[in-house]
């Protein structure tokens, strides 16, 4: 049987109660809503550096990406439904967050769970803006996401702080008790959770704690693509708001930092979240590892007029403070001037 090959997507900064979310909704919500046409179905991989990188199917990437476009290509109404619907979870899920009740935290859990999967339609929709027949829709997509993008980091924050409210012994560890275990107040063993800190897998719905990735291979037959980083000067990425500047590159890939952020430097990250925010208004540009024109520095870069390039693939790689850079957001290449 033919090894299915996963490719990385994504790095986030995520609990285990995100990753949860992130799963149900690709998995089983996006083939809801689709009447069973497309899906996604993730794997997350957790590193003891804090961050979870985010692999998917390559061959089933391709085919629910065209799925998702047809599906809603030949059902333009549906999608206006699922955004009416959708626009109604995320007014009740920001409501829910402002309120911060320990007795609504499986209510914001569920609702995250409701919205990935439009969350994920919109992703896919908002790449297809240019095409001819689903141009419409690709726009009002990513005007949905320019409206809502920052609910889901909300609704992650919210459900940690609660969490932790919960479980106040717990701190260290609150980001790797599962949905079902901080809802039954049932939680494993100071030594599984030190299994789950060191490193863990989630695949298929299951949680593999401090489990060797090459192992998960041979269990599932699948291979995983490893990163390959080579001494380049220049880098290529995709346009999500246009202008040419010249500036020092500032990595940021968590804003634990961010005073150390001076104004006019290239924001360098791996993508960007709403806590980036005091920094990006500070940036002559934005290139990020990941993303589309509907991510969070595409929007943001819009919205200021700030030149961006995202989805670079290895800019956190292959860039160090410091370096001189050419943003050219024309032509969605960064290079480094000598």
């Amino acid at each position: 049987m033919k090894k299915r090959k996963f490719k990385k997507s994504y790095t986030r900064s995520m609990a285990l109660i995100d990753i949860q979310s992130w799963y149900e909704g690709e998995r089983h919500g996006l083939d809801e809503i689709t009447s069973g046409h497309a899906y996604f179905d993730p794997l997350f991989i957790y590193r003891k550096e804090g961050l979870t990188d985010v692999y998917y199917d390559v061959n089933e990437v391709e085919i629910a990406v065209v799925a998702v476009k047809n599906y809603f290509q030949d059902n333009p109404r549906k999608f206006d439904r699922l955004a009416k619907t959708y626009r109604q979870y995320c007014v009740e899920l920001e409501t829910l967050c402002k309120q911060r009740s320990l007795n609504d935290l499986s209510k914001i859990f569920n609702l995250v769970c409701n919205i990935w999967p439009m969350i994920s339609a919109t992703v896919v929709l908002g790449e297809f803006i240019e095409h001819e027949r689903v141009g419409n829709i690709a726009r009002r997509a990513l005007d949905l996401r320019s409206e809502t993008g920052e609910i889901v980091y909300l609704a992650a924050d919210t459900l940690l702080e609660l969490a932790r409210q919960n479980y106040p012994r717990l701190s260290d560890f609150i980001e790797f008790l599962s949905f079902e275990e901080i809802e039954s107040q049932h939680v494993p063993n100071f030594g599984e959770l030190e299994d789950r800190k060191v490193g863990f897998i989630y695949f298929k719905g299951y949680l593999y704690p401090n489990y060797p990735v090459s192992k998960l291979e041979r269990k599932h037959n699948l291979v995983i693509e490893k990163d390959e980083i080579v001494e380049i000067d220049e880098l290529k990425g995709q346009v999500a708001s246009k202008g040419k500047v010249r500036g020092k590159v500032r990595v940021m890939l968590t804003t634990e930092a961010m005073e150390n952020f001076q104004d006019g430097e290239v924001l360098v990250s791996i993508m960007t979240t709403p806590d980036f925010l005091p920094i990006m208004k500070k940036a002559s540009a934005f290139v990020t590892d990941e993303g589309g024109i509907t991510s969070h520095a595409a929007i943001v870069s819009r919205e200021f007029g700030v030149p961006c390039i995202v989805g670079t693939r290895i800019a956190t790689k292959v860039l160090k403070d410091g370096d001189l850079v050419e943003v050219d957001a024309e032509k969605g290449i960064v290079r480094k001037i000598k």
